[in-house]
């Protein structure tokens, strides 16, 4: 479960297309300082509590994943006693039925993009991962859909690239194969940074393409802006609603 004796506050990290949404979040600007470096972000103060808008690729997108300082944002939301963390992310689809504007909870992950991410370079830590996303917060984000009306699968398996290019189409029908429902390059190295410093961490997948091979058109980023546009709405809405669920938990 989520720790509820903590202040209902919740962060949103926000990626293509969500990011630009949270910037313009009322509120106020911060600066965490953390051992991985400075964070940037917002507070956002709502009748139910507080949000904190993080940027994975820093404003302005600008930069790629394999760069993003992913144990900084965990240690940003650790230090920042945030009760949980919702992050949202631009995917591919492995699968035809999963088209674009196709929103879903991920509940595991297959990492391929062997980046080493850990807190524990210099001592033997092994984390437990049977549950890579928070149970309980993913619970509450199924329901904070339900509540606001937004079709949302329960259930989505991302497999991790260390991009910045695009899969191959042999890459997709592999991934697929292994199971994979879902392709991006940020959400395994996000997740295990989070559950190794131990915040509640939960992500909401948004297609905004059918994968390489998959569809009848090549990719191209202006494509995930425009789809993730679109839906950008609907991960603040959803994470509106959490705030609300949970500061009805706490009380």
């Amino acid at each position: 479960m989520i720790c509820l004796y903590m202040p209902a506050k919740i962060a949103i990290i926000g990626g293509t297309g969500v990011g630009s949404k949270l910037e313009k979040l009322p509120g106020e600007n911060i600066q965490i300082d953390t051992e991985y470096g400075m964070i940037p972000g917002r507070i956002s103060k709502h009748d139910n509590g507080e949000i904190v808008a993080l940027y994975r690729h820093a404003k302005g997108h600008k930069l790629p994943p394999h760069k993003v300082n992913y144990l900084g944002l965990a240690q940003a939301c650790q230090l920042l006693n945030v009760t949980g963390c919702i992050s949202s992310a631009a995917v591919g689809s492995l699968r035809r039925d999963w088209e674009s504007g196709t929103i879903a909870v991920c509940t595991d992950f297959l990492d391929f993009t062997f980046r080493n991410i850990t807190r524990f370079e210099d001592k033997v830590v092994h984390t437990d991962f049977t549950h890579p996303f928070h149970i309980h917060l993913n619970q509450t984000i199924l329901k904070a859909a339900s509540i606001q009306g937004i079709v949302l699968n329960n259930e989505a398996i991302y497999v991790g690239t260390n991009g910045p290019r695009y899969e191959t189409p042999a890459e997709v029908r592999m991934f697929r194969q292994l199971g994979g429902d879902v392709v991006g390059m940020t959400i395994p190295s996000e997740a295990i940074a989070f559950k190794e410093i131990g915040v509640p961490y939960s992500c909401i997948a948004m297609v905004t393409n059918l994968g390489t091979g998959l569809s009848r058109s090549d990719l191209s980023h202006a494509e995930v802006v425009k789809a993730m546009d679109n839906m950008g709405d609907s991960v603040l809405k959803i994470s509106k609603e959490c705030l609300n669920l949970i500061k009805n938990e706490m009380s």
